[in-house]
């Protein structure tokens, strides 16, 4: 699958950036394409996976982009996982600790496997800065 909504996304980035399956070589990469929610700072951002049919999750990965001496864009503050187990049931939030750093992917392992039909990546972005997502896996 691959992002099909975004709360924001910056004109010349998309979306579908976020799971092209090119891999970074840093945070700070721009030579790949990249999702950010530029020019958004500080606030609570998302993207959103939707399958065609309900599938099993184990876990996920995030490789943030972080252009720190360039531009404005941080590694977000923090991070969760939501899902939606059919197309118009609630999102439930999966509680646990997700990781953030830069130059590698932030992994997060599922309590136990979910079946959903659609998975949302939520984003608090840090204080008066933006953000951005160079890389999205979904296991």
């Amino acid at each position: 699958g691959s992002p099909t909504k975004t709360s924001h996304v910056w004109p010349v980035d998309s979306a579908a950036a976020a799971s092209d399956g090119i891999l970074p070589k840093s945070s700070g990469d721009q030579s790949i394409p990249r999702l950010t929610f530029w020019s958004h700072l500080g606030t609570a951002e998302w993207v959103e996976y939707n399958f065609p049919q309900a599938e099993e999750i184990k876990s996920t990965s995030v490789y943030w982009f972080d252009d720190t001496g360039v531009g404005r864009c941080r590694i977000p503050a923090s991070w969760s996982i939501s899902y939606r187990e059919t197309p118009n049931a609630p999102w439930k939030k999966i509680d646990g600790t997700y990781p953030v750093a830069k130059d590698k992917f932030c992994d997060f392992t599922f309590p136990k496997p979910i079946r959903a039909s659609a998975i949302r990546l939520d984003v608090q972005l840090q204080k008066e800065v933006s953000g951005g997502i160079l890389e999205w896996q979904v296991k």
